[in-house]
Parts: structure tokens; sequence; C-alpha cells
């Protein structure tokens, strides 16, 4: 069956996509990511030591994951806008052990307080699973450990 989208937009849209990108080569970095707890040891290790991925994402994966990315930029700022989410804890840079991240958001509207997790696309960004995939809730956990924030959501 073919391809819904118009080859040719779909074309244009990718390269506007990796234009934008193109700022975030792979780069060594100091730490592990927190959203990649439960990932292969070996994708991690790659990914800390900058080298490109040896199975890359295809073009349809990468406009869904662009898609999310802005999506869940939407959710966060209006959630921000309601006064539901801190502003403060806007991609706020976390730290534990050999580890780092950026939560998406802090809410003092649950009891004790919330580390807020907004997830609208994954790595493999067209799948869609039964239930929620495991390195979701690992990387959560791991922002509550980093903050000593007691909850997640």
């Amino acid at each position: 069956m073919p391809d819904p989208v118009n080859p040719s937009v779909e074309t244009a849209l990718l390269d506007a996509i990796l234009a934008q990108r193109q700022a975030r080569e792979p780069k060594v970095r100091e730490t592990f990511w927190g959203s990649s707890l439960s990932h292969c040891p070996r994708k991690q290790v790659a990914e800390r030591a900058g080298l490109p991925p040896t199975n890359p994402p295809d073009r349809r994966a990468q406009i869904k994951m662009w898609l999310g990315t802005m999506f869940g930029a939407a959710i966060q700022q209006a959630l921000q806008d309601a006064a539901f989410l801190d502003p403060t804890w806007h991609e706020k840079r976390v730290t534990y052990r050999s580890y780092s991240g950026r939560v998406d958001g802090y809410t003092t509207r649950i009891p004790g307080g919330a580390i807020c997790e907004i997830k609208t696309s994954d790595d493999d960004a067209i799948t869609r699973y039964p239930e929620m995939p495991e390195h979701y809730k690992l990387q959560g956990l791991f922002y509550c450990v980093a903050t000593g924030v007691p909850n997640l959501l």
C-alpha cells in the first residue's frame, strides 16, 4: 500500500527537521542519559561516547519523533501556563551518580510534590505499546531519586 503522505511534502518536512537537528550532532558526554535506563548497555556506552547509532531511525520515525517533541513542548507550556507545573523546574537538569537528565516539570498539586514526565513519542516513534515501556518508568524513578521528590506523574 502506498504511503498516504505525499513524498514531496514528506521530503520537504524531513529536510526541514534534519536542518534543525544539525546543531544536535552526537557529542561525548560526561554522564549517561536517565532516559536510557534499561536500554541496551552497548547503546548507552555508544551514546555517551558520541558514536552515531548503528540503526538510525527511518524518515517516518524522524518525523514522528519531531512531532512528539513539538507536542511535548506545547503540553509542557500549557501545563505551566495553567499553573500546574512550576516554571522554575522547566527542563531542570538533574544528575545522580553517572546519569543525568532534564525533568519536564514539577507540581505541588500532588501532596508531597510530584515529578511530571511528559511522553508523546517513544524512541521507536512508531510502536504502540500495550502498557507504559519500562524505560519510561525507570527514567521517572531516576528523576525522583535524583531530586528527592517522592512522587511521579
